[in-house]
């Protein structure tokens, strides 16, 4: 077998599921016959329309339109009569670097134990009283804790912030149910790492701001379509928590910030802001009287 070839692969099951769930049933066949053979081989693969049909046991014509539809959906590249997956060639080549990789390390790390072994047998040469087999196994055992905890700082250092478990299934649970949300609010989890890693919560920020942003959306008859529409107010709320909390007569509104907060309800009727306010067509609205005054509306203009 050719050293190209990648004879087995890291699955990450949450991207690979949500991109498939984005497809039809003859688009999902290909994809993955696609990215097996990509990783199988390699690297691109021939873009030959009839063997693929063949092999899938589909007709030239559904494979050929299934193929458009992922290019067109930007799953599959199409380049110079191959098909190629930019994820799939970015972990071929990271497979690759950690290969050569661990081979040098391995081979350094051989030249250097066999140096040990001599110093080590030099070493009890000139002390027979000392227990040979104690000696050995404790130096493998705190051999080993070093190395454990050397591979423990090198994880932390490459995953960054803790990501929680079940994290994806989590987040949808803080929905509304029974409501038909766009697919792509479980597929792009990059905005919510992100967050987590500029110091977000998990349970102190981002599920209640998704829970309540939810509850907002459909209360206004909208749907979310993306994690980055709850970026900012998962980050608003990391810096609240830094802030010492406001007094009864503060609520950490400047005029300027409410002249906004009332244009967008002007132009949407939809009022986000219910933890400082009600909607100012709403008795008890926290608005200010002077800028109810200057939009015409609320409390005021009745």
């Amino acid at each position: 077998m050719s050293t190209s070839k990648m004879p087995w692969f890291k699955c990450r099951p949450d991207p690979f599921l949500s991109a498939l769930a984005e497809m039809d049933a003859d688009c999902q066949h290909l994809y993955t016959v696609v990215i097996l053979k990509i990783y199988a081989r390699g690297g691109p693969i021939r873009a030959d329309v009839k063997a693929l049909a063949t092999f899938c046991r589909r007709s030239v014509r559904t494979v050929q339109a299934a193929l458009d539809r992922l290019v067109e959906m930007g799953r599959l590249t199409l380049s110079d009569g191959q098909i190629s997956n930019p994820a799939a060639e970015r972990e071929l080549a990271d497979r690759d670097s950690v290969s050569n990789s661990r081979s040098q390390n391995g081979k350094l790390g051989g030249e250097m134990s066999g140096i040990s072994r001599k110093e080590k047998a030099q070493h009890n040469q000139q002390r027979p009283e000392a227990n040979a087999s104690d000696s050995g196994s404790k130096t493998k055992q705190e051999r080993s804790d070093k190395d454990k905890e050397e591979e423990k700082k090198e994880e932390s250092a490459r995953t960054g912030a803790q990501m929680p478990q079940n994290m994806q299934a989590r987040m949808l649970a803080e929905l509304p149910p029974g409501v038909d949300w766009p697919i792509r609010i479980s597929v792009k989890l990059q905005p919510i790492f992100e967050c987590l890693e500029a110091g977000a919560d998990f349970e102190k920020h981002v599920l209640p701001v998704i829970h309540e942003e939810a509850k907002n959306a459909h209360a206004a008859g909208r749907k979310l379509s993306s994690w980055e529409n709850v970026v900012p107010q998962i980050m608003a709320a990391v810096e609240r928590e830094k802030r010492p909390s406001p007094t009864k007569a503060d609520t950490g509104f400047t005029d300027e910030m409410w002249d906004r907060a009332l244009e967008g309800w002007k132009r949407t009727k939809y009022w986000p802001y219910g933890k400082w306010s009600l909607a100012p067509d709403m008795p008890g609205c926290k608005v200010p009287a002077h800028i109810l005054a200057a939009h015409g509306c609320g409390r005021v203009a009745a």
